[in-house]
């Protein structure tokens, strides 16, 4: 009986735990879900300038684009305009970018890359 008693107690703190992550999952969904409305709210078809990491260890700048479409886990930015926009490309310890591109549309997949948004 002792025994039975000592392994509920053992098993107990696992059952927390599992209560515990799955209250962090849910916080996670909650922010990430309070993110994307922010970003509706104040870009959603603005004109913006955004910044954000890419896995090549640069960072790319995207300058003058309508921001179109918030996904649960990525931005879609287009040409606000018949003419295309600018994305700069920039590596660490390098002052001007080291690649240009002019571009009509672009999504940016996984919203934690994303460094900064602003108005244009």
């Amino acid at each position: 009986m002792f025994e039975n008693d000592q392994m509920e107690k053992e098993k107990t703190p696992m059952c927390d735990g599992a209560e515990t992550n799955e209250e962090q999952e849910m916080t996670r969904t909650q922010f990430k879900q309070s993110f994307v409305d922010r970003l509706d709210e104040a870009f959603q078809d603005t004109v913006v300038n955004v910044e954000f990491e890419t896995d090549e260890d640069s960072v790319k700048k995207v300058i003058g684009a309508t921001l179109t479409r918030i996904g649960s886990n990525y931005i879609e930015l287009t040409a606000p305009t018949i003419f295309p926009f600018t994305v700069l490309t920039f590596i660490s310890g390098v002052a001007t970018p080291v690649d240009v591109q002019f571009v009509r549309s672009i999504i940016i997949n996984g919203l934690t890359r994303i460094i900064s948004i602003e108005r244009a």
